[in-house]
């Protein structure tokens, strides 16, 4: 079961502290890049509130928060999106015995893989999505099932049941989610992986794998 994950860490060959390392400057240039651009995005809608609220309605104005808008959805899609994968990167060349350095984290922005990088990262970014959907189905009725153990009692004689009936419910509820949530990240790690390793193959190849 532990097989891959000692072959792992003894492939890391103490470069452990240097991948959690750039992992956690890639995050910080990431969290930096998301506030750098929302933050031009917030001051211009703030901007363009404010010209609108002194002046009433402005075409101008209005245009000036659609195009903010518009402006942090595209960098989103086109920048932000594929580099929420890019950390995977650092793993994979720790297992692969190179050297991993913070460029490496820049990974869909390499010439030729820009916009498989693009396209496979929307389609896991949906497939992750719809499975969490299907997660909700499945647990909601349990959620449910014990939040409404709660209070839904005819007299008090039957809180105490009702309440370790709830309890169990929602225990079995968040052990079904997190099992399942695994196995949607596991799913994704795997298929980025496979593009990490192979990323000239379509995604059909990647998909089957």
């Amino acid at each position: 079961m532990f097989e891959y994950q000692r072959d792992y860490f003894e492939k890391l060959r103490g470069q452990h502290l240097k991948v959690i390392l750039n992992i956690v400057l890639f995050s910080i240039f990431l969290g930096v890049l998301f506030l750098l651009v929302g933050g031009i995005a917030a001051i211009i809608i703030a901007g363009s509130v404010s010209t609108i609220d002194a002046t009433g309605s402005n075409a101008l104005s209005i245009f000036g928060v659609i195009f903010s808008i518009i402006f942090f959805l595209l960098f989103a899609i086109f920048v932000l999106i594929p580099l929420n994968f890019s950390y995977y990167n650092y793993y994979f060349l720790a297992y692969e015995e190179k050297l991993s350095r913070f460029k490496h984290g820049l990974f869909p922005f390499q010439k030729g893989r820009y916009l498989k990088s693009l396209g496979l990262a929307i389609v896991l970014i949906l497939i992750g999505f719809a499975m969490n959907i299907f997660v909700n189905i499945v647990t909601g009725p349990i959620f449910y099932g014990g939040r409404f153990g709660f209070t839904d009692v005819d007299n008090f004689s039957n809180v105490a049941v009702n309440s370790i009936g709830a309890i169990l419910l929602l225990f079995i509820g968040i052990i079904v989610t997190v099992f399942l949530n695994i196995l949607v990240q596991g799913f994704v790690a795997n298929t980025w992986f496979r593009h990490l390793e192979k990323a000239q193959n379509t995604f059909g190849d990647k998909y089957r794998i």
